[in-house]
């Protein structure tokens, strides 16, 4: 029997698959016909006979599909027409059946390839080691203030229940493996290498890109203490809304991720959690930062990113559940150095605006000597970083320290990164 207590806790996550939707329409109209979808949105009048790429233009005129919305093929009517969904507002997700307007009779619509996306829960299939969590579903009510005789306290038939989604954080100890799935969610662009002569060593390297079209589901495993049953939790929908990674002296590399989802699931079935039989954490014995190029001692790090997405697209459409979450402004790339105050050199890049790079370099155990040799590696680089810090202050007769907060820009070309260099060989 399990503990009953955390220790007998787990995480898994799974990336969530974005198929397009496919529907098919068939048959012989009694009279010219125009098509609704979602709603009273409806196309331009269509023959009797129409063909696939006259479907095609009238589904692409409307608002909610949009130019290049679908694609279309075969026909011409009776013979089945495809309607592949695969333009940026309908594809990687299940989208309203097409029907006909009115009383025209003599179609069939059908779905052949359901669409699946952001919010379309799976099984958990990486699990990590984590540290604490507080990811919370949130369940708001809307009641009635109506007055009537008698009343003196809201009545059971008054209410509703508003499913609002779920939101939290969870702390992770960064480890050698592993960690590429959440490392790619919290960038939003992944590329995986074999580098010169390696056979066991894989490069992962994440950049900044716009995160829609990608989801995980998060299953958290919580352990109740009368039976010691471990309950599954799975947040479907979730997006890594904001991060922060931190280093600090004497200490194991930390990860926090704050998860933004569109519902919690209990029916999905607990994962069978199991863990890498090799895997280490990195830890500050193992890294060095560096600024301007030049080795620069540090006494602690900070970097943080709030990716900017816009998690309240609720709607008046029967489902009080949220829309996939999208970018609405500027992301926000922050961070913070602490270190002593050897000169005028870091200051001086504060007061005059100067720019320089910051990397922050992990190397672990070896993976292999072939080639150069290849260990385990997580590096930070940095490459346009304005240093936003404070006059040092002189608090005793201690070493004075100094603390430069940075804010990382972009120069349109190189693009902040992450390199994962682990024997991993997917994300």
């Amino acid at each position: 029997m399990a503990i009953k207590s955390g220790l007998s806790a787990q995480i898994g996550i799974a990336e969530e698959a974005y198929t397009n939707e496919v529907q098919s329409i068939s048959g012989s109209p009694s009279a010219t016909f125009g098509l609704n979808f979602d709603g009273a949105l409806t196309t331009v009048t269509l023959t009797t006979t129409a063909t696939a790429a006259s479907i095609q233009t009238a589904l692409n005129l409307l608002p909610n599909i949009g130019a290049g919305g679908v694609a279309c093929a075969g026909g011409p009517l009776p013979t089945a027409v495809s309607v592949t969904f695969s333009g940026a507002l309908v594809s990687g997700r299940n989208v309203p059946q097409l029907s006909v307007q009115g009383a025209v009779t003599g179609l069939t619509f059908s779905t052949t390839t359901p669409g699946t996306g952001y919010g379309d829960g799976v099984a958990p299939a990486r699990f990590l080691e984590f540290v604490d969590e507080s990811i919370q579903l949130t369940v708001d009510r809307i009641e009635s203030t109506g007055l009537r005789t008698g009343n003196q306290i809201l009545r059971t038939d008054r209410w509703a229940a508003n499913r609002k989604g779920a939101a939290g954080d969870v702390n992770w100890e960064v480890a050698n493996t592993g960690f590429g799935l959440l490392f790619k969610h919290m960038f939003g662009a992944s590329n995986i290498t074999t580098p010169p002569s390696g056979v066991l060593t894989r490069d992962h390297t994440y950049t900044l890109a716009d995160p829609i079209g990608k989801s995980l589901s998060v299953q958290l495993g919580v352990t109740d203490t009368g039976t010691g049953t471990t309950n599954p939790f799975t947040y479907k929908g979730a997006k890594i809304s904001s991060w922060e990674f931190s280093q600090a002296l004497d200490g194991i590399a930390m990860l926090k991720t704050s998860f933004d989802a569109m519902d919690e699931d209990q029916t999905i079935g607990l994962g069978a959690a199991s863990y890498p039989a090799s895997q280490s954490l990195f830890n500050f014995t193992q890294a060095q930062a560096t600024v301007a190029g030049a080795n620069f001692d540090v006494t602690s790090i900070t970097l943080s990113y709030d990716a900017a997405l816009k998690t309240d697209r609720y709607f008046i459409r029967t489902n009080t559940l949220k829309k996939e979450p999208i970018r609405n402004a500027f992301v926000a790339f922050t961070g913070s150095i602490d270190c002593e105050f050897t000169d005028l050199s870091a200051y001086n890049r504060f007061v005059n605006g100067t720019l320089a790079a910051v990397t922050l370099t992990y190397t672990g155990p070896v993976i292999e000597a072939v080639g150069p040799g290849y260990s385990y590696q997580l590096i930070w680089t940095l490459p346009q970083v304005r240093f936003d810090g404070t006059s040092p202050d002189v608090g005793g007769p201690d070493i004075v320290p100094l603390t430069l907060p940075i804010k990382v820009l972009w120069d349109g070309t190189t693009s902040p990164s992450l390199v994962y260099r682990t024997t991993d060989t997917a994300d």
